[in-house]
């Protein structure tokens, strides 16, 4: 089986779930500008 990835990968694409569930999927108003701003920065 291939390799995934590294740990600082597995980190930011938490970060990048967890902005995408707070600011589109959770939000009363989606904003993915608030989720490129949180994550993309």
């Amino acid at each position: 089986m291939g390799r995934v990835g590294s740990v600082d990968e597995l980190i930011l694409m938490a970060r990048e779930a967890a902005a995408w569930r707070r600011f589109v999927l959770d939000a009363a108003r989606p904003s993915p500008d608030a989720y490129l701003a949180e994550c993309c920065t």
